[in-house]
Order: C-alpha cells, then sequence, then structure tokens
C-alpha cells in the first residue's frame, strides 16, 4: 500500500515540536502523501477490520480513581486506552509540569516529550516526591513512553545537563538528537505485571529520542518479539511499577485494564 517517505514524516515531530503545536501539514507533503500511499486500498482494508473489544469492566468506577498525567509534556496517549479505563474507573487528569498528585489508587503516565520540559518537570519536586512515595508503597503505576523518562533517575539531556526526576526506576535515560526507535512492536509477558499476567503477548509501538540504561539487576516484564526495547527486553518492573518505551493498545490485552484497576482497588484498600 506504499510508504511514507522519511522527509515527510521526519517534518511533522520532533521533541523541539511542543505536543499539540506541531506544524501544519504543507500542501507539497500531502502531494507526497498521495502520490506515495495507496489511501483508497487504506481506507477499505480499514473498513473491514473487525477487532472484538477486550473483555473488562468487572470494577465499579466509584471505588478506583485512576491519575492521569495530561499536558504539554505528557500528550500521547490511544484513545481507546482511555475509553477502556473509563468503563472501569474515575479518572483524574493532573499535570506533572505544575500541579500536585491528587488523590488517587493507581497512576497512567503516557507518552510525550518531557525532555522539552524537563526545568518544569524537575523543579516540581514535591510531585516528584509523592510519586516517589506512593510507588514504594505499592501504588500501580503504568509508565509509557516519556513516563518511563519521568520515573527515571536523573535524565542525561543532550547538553550533558543532569536533571533530577522521580527516581521509581532503576535506571538513567540519555536523551538523544536522532530518533532511536519508531513502529509497530510486539512483546511477550514474561514476569507478571501491573497489567497482565506471563505467557501473554501484547502489541503496541514505540517512537522515543532516547536511550535507557538500566541497573545490571533490573527486572524485565517483557521480552521483544518485534521492535527495540531495551537490549531485546521492556518493561522495567518496580514493585507495581511498570516502565516501557512501549505503548500498549488496549485491544491486545486479553482482559483490558482489569488487572491494572484491580491492583488499584487492592491498594486503595490497604
Amino acid at each position: 500500500m506504499g510508504v511514507l517517505r522519511r522527509d515527510v514524516w521526519e517534518r511533522s515531530r520532533h521533541p523541539s515540536q511542543p505536543c499539540g503545536r506541531e506544524p501544519a501539514v504543507t500542501d507539497a507533503s500531502l502531494v507526497a502523501i498521495c502520490e506515495d500511499l495507496d489511501v483508497a486500498s487504506i481506507i477499505g482494508a480499514g473498513a473491514e477490520l473487525i477487532v472484538p473489544a477486550p473483555v473488562s469492566g468487572s470494577f465499579s468506577r466509584a471505588h478506583v480513581t485512576i491519575g492521569v498525567a495530561l499536558d504539554a509534556a505528557f500528550c500521547f496517549y490511544y484513545r481507546s486506552n482511555i475509553e477502556a479505563l473509563e468503563h472501569s474507573a474515575r479518572l483524574e487528569y493532573f499535570s506533572p509540569l505544575n500541579e500536585q498528585l491528587p488523590p488517587v489508587d493507581g497512576l497512567y503516565i503516557g507518552g510525550g516529550f518531557p525532555e522539552a520540559h524537563i526545568h518544569e518537570l524537575s523543579a516540581n519536586a514535591a510531585l516528584l516526591n509523592d510519586v516517589y512515595v506512593k510507588a514504594a508503597e505499592g501504588m500501580p503505576i503504568i509508565a509509557e513512553g516519556g513516563g518511563l523518562v519521568y520515573l527515571s533517575r536523573s535524565p542525561a539531556m543532550n547538553d550533558g545537563a543532569l536533571h533530577k526526576l522521580a527516581g521509581v526506576i532503576p535506571a538513567e535515560v540519555r536523551t538523544t538528537d536522532n530518533l532511536q526507535a519508531l513502529g509497530h512492536s510486539e512483546f511477550e509477558i514474561v514476569q507478571d505485571c501491573a497489567i497482565a499476567g506471563r505467557g501473554e503477548r501484547l502489541r503496541g509501538h514505540e517512537y522515543h529520542y532516547s536511550v535507557a540504561e538500566p541497573d545490571r539487576d533490573a527486572r524485565f516484564a517483557y521480552k521483544m518479539i518485534r521492535g527495540t526495547g531495551i537490549h531485546g527486553c521492556d518493561g522495567i518492573v518496580e514493585s507495581n511499577v511498570l516502565a516501557s518505551y512501549q505503548h500498549i493498545h488496549i485491544y491486545s490485552l486479553r482482559h483490558g485494564f482489569d488487572g491494572f484497576v484491580g491492583a488499584a482497588q487492592r491498594y486503595s484498600r490497604s
């Protein structure tokens, strides 16, 4: 069905462009897209695709609250993931840039470009400390892409400067000028974690301009089947925290977010 040329998609997204402020697609880019892609076939294939929704929704929204990081630094989430989570839990949105942690039973920190807002994020020391304490207490936390960067110790920026962040996972992160990974991914869960049990195969995608350098004794939930990950693995596990470069798609989870919401419910009762 074709492929999008590098010179077209590279202009559309870079860490220097804040989330939600990407430049408009130019007429030249639109022409290139139409020339290179069989748009009619893509639309036809999408219309024929029928995917069964995951079995979920075993929990009462009144008893579980999940905090969702959402601002200029963290703004990438699959819409299907948010909609699925809303069926099982009450969502409380907050900004790690300048707000405190609301009363929640679990956290979902999605993708984005925290490196473009590193000064504001590291200056919000109260929130960083709260996230660290809650993680140590066993609060379930899912962190994807930029969320992994946020939970690391002291990310090194391109200029060599270090900025203290949450320090929840045993890993350092180094940002780069070059794209480190982009594409669809598939991975197998090899250790029980906050979202599912061993043996499940999940799908999603990864896209990042950073390299994670975990401690030698770091534990991983994922074994990569397709994609880059972290040295063939991904999904750093620390207590009930799962931090990964993989953006999981809810439709590959057999029971949706029931595992995550169940962990949050148990945490709220502890």
